[in-house]
């Protein structure tokens, strides 16, 4: 039953991140990750009410195979999500080992979950930009209050991803159901043959740009020290292009490769070979496995 469940809701939440966010993506709605991740509140805090408690590390199982089945997706190659997904999990999963497999547990690790996607872009970027971006940000005026815009920022990501676990609680098995048939009811959106690389897309980043801008002004306009700008866009370009490429490594690891064979031999009972990566299959395999495996709430 357990089994079922966890391969249900891990079919789900990649279905979901797929479909959803293509879907986000063609409507061009702003802020499209804290709309993915609220949704992943809400899915992890319905399977851990409908196992019942009985499975410690549900939520980060569930994360981690979604994230891995998400890659099959021909839209869904992207490191950073994946990365993302596997992340939130662990620390929902955090919330209900500390507070019990509970709603209180839910709540605080939905929290988490829901802080998550500003911390990680923030973190990464960190690594790329280093002290130089901490040296800008001191220059700016009225530097000090940075920290009250992201509090109040951090306040309301927490009130929404409480929402979300409530909803999951109180929501009649109707209300579900006809969740589960809007996920399957999206389209995939096929990948462009044009896609920039991961390398591309990092530049491409509001966040990343806005940083970029920001030391650039500082070293250009408050120091005026060319050198040392052109010294820190090259360290800058080696150091995204290293992390990124370290990740894909990892990605492409044995493991990795073993794991998904074995979700999706559990889900479909074939293997995964190189045609249903290319023609999209995988898209329409993972709906028809959530049409044909229901789940109705207790």
């Amino acid at each position: 039953m357990l089994g079922d469940l966890l391969l249900f809701y891990t079919a789900l939440l990649s279905l979901s991140e797929i479909g959803l966010g293509s879907l986000l993506h063609t409507m061009q709605v702003p802020f499209r990750g804290q709309f993915l991740s609220l949704n992943q509140s809400f899915l992890l805090s319905h399977a851990l009410f409908q196992s019942k408690g009985e499975m410690k590390l549900l939520p980060l199982k569930i994360s981690s195979g979604a994230a891995l089945l998400k890659s099959l997706s021909p839209s869904g190659r992207r490191l950073t999500p994946m990365i993302a997904i596997a992340i939130q999990g662990s620390l929902f999963n955090l919330g209900s080992l500390l507070f019990g497999r509970n709603l209180i547990g839910a709540i605080f690790g939905s929290i988490l979950l829901g802080i998550w996607p500003s911390i990680q872009g923030f973190a990464f970027y960190g690594v790329l930009f280093g002290k130089d971006v901490l040296l800008a940000a001191e220059a700016l005026p009225h530097a000090w209050a940075l920290p009250a815009v992201f509090g109040l920022f951090v306040g309301i990501k927490s009130i929404l991803a409480i929402c979300a676990v409530l909803a999951a609680y109180f929501l009649p098995s109707s209300v579900f159901l006809r969740y589960q048939d809007l996920i399957c009811g999206v389209e995939q959106r096929p990948k462009k043959e044009s896609s920039p690389s991961s390398f591309l897309r990092v530049f491409r980043s509001p966040l990343f740009l806005a940083l970029l801008f920001l030391v650039s002004w500082y070293y250009w306009v408050v120091l005026g020290d060319l050198y040392s700008l052109s010294w820190f866009l090259l360290r800058l370009a080696a150091s995204t292009f290293l992390s990124i490429y370290v990740v894909r490594l990892a990605l492409q690891s044995f493991w990795v490769r073993k794991k998904m064979q074995f979700l999706w031999r559990r889900c479909f009972g074939q293997e995964i070979d190189e045609d249903l990566l290319k023609n999209g299959q995988a898209f329409e395999l993972l709906q028809d496995y959530i049409k044909e495996n229901r789940v109705v709430q207790d």
